[in-house]
């Protein structure tokens, strides 16, 4: 009876965090929709793809590495393991610095160098709270991180929001996330400082590299394919919202215009 107590109460506290995010972040996607100009929704899209898959390649398998090997070492082997993977975040941003830099500047495009910064800036952001961010979950202050995790759910949209009720830019949209992912982080990182959960075990640098890019690689063949369902379903709300259906010359495609409106 009292494991039955404790499970419902572990999914109120834990479950309840995590829906509130998702119940602001339905309700605020209409919103967000009709504030940016139609043809941003393609492009943000396409960002957020390419985001997503940078992201996992800079962070370097970092989340499931720790998850795995990061409660059972030492006090000083977890330095050691954290050392280890910010290491690698910084070698591979640097390495992507350059080569958006030589994109920028070298190779004829039409992309916003601003949008392409605030993009990187969000990948190596995203990538740094994939190590700290399980590590307080192992650390045994999963309820905190459900709330920062829950917390900046709720902060970007409503951010999002208020900046591009100002200026409807893709910039503007990116920047909210920015912001709310630093803020994110200086919880992680006052909510770690505190942290003291070891093992015995020390650092093992061939097994550690090796799970974590096996998780790497799996990670980001998985992202690129749901890619392409983001830029669908990012377009078709876009259609839906301001009722632009680019498959009205069809019989069928003006069936299913009539049906949404």
């Amino acid at each position: 009876m009292k494991e039955n107590k404790n499970l419902l109460k572990d999914t109120v506290l834990y479950g309840g965090s995590q829906i509130i995010g998702k119940v602001v972040t339905i309700f605020t996607l209409p919103v967000l929709l009709n504030l940016l100009e139609p043809e941003s929704y393609g492009k943000i899209a396409i960002y957020i793809g390419f985001q997503q898959i940078l992201s996992i390649y800079i962070s370097s398998g970092a989340r499931p590495s720790v998850n795995k090997f990061y409660g059972n070492l030492t006090s000083d082997n977890q330095k050691i393991f954290l050392k280890y993977f910010l290491n690698k975040i910084i070698f591979k941003s640097s390495a992507l610095l350059f080569g958006v830099i030589v994109f920028i500047y070298f190779i004829p495009n039409s992309l916003s160098v601003l949008d392409l910064i605030l993009v990187f800036m969000i990948s190596i952001l995203i990538a740094i709270d994939a190590l700290l961010d399980p590590v307080s979950v192992v650390s045994e202050k999963a309820y905190e991180n459900s709330l920062l995790a829950s917390a900046n759910a709720v902060l970007a949209p409503i951010l999002a929001i208020i900046f591009l009720y100002f200026n409807n830019s893709i910039a503007f949209y990116f920047l909210a996330i920015v912001i709310s992912y630093i803020l994110k982080l200086s919880g992680l990182i006052y909510l770690n400082n505190s942290v003291s959960f070891s093992g015995n075990k020390i650092f093992n640098k061939k097994e550690v590299e090796t799970y974590s890019k096996r998780n790497n690689f799996l990670s980001i063949s998985q992202k690129s394919i749901r890619w392409s369902d983001r830029i669908f379903i990012g377009l078709f709300l876009g259609a839906i919202i301001h009722k632009i259906y680019p498959f009205q010359t069809s019989n069928s495609g003006q069936k299913i215009s009539k049906m949404l409106g």
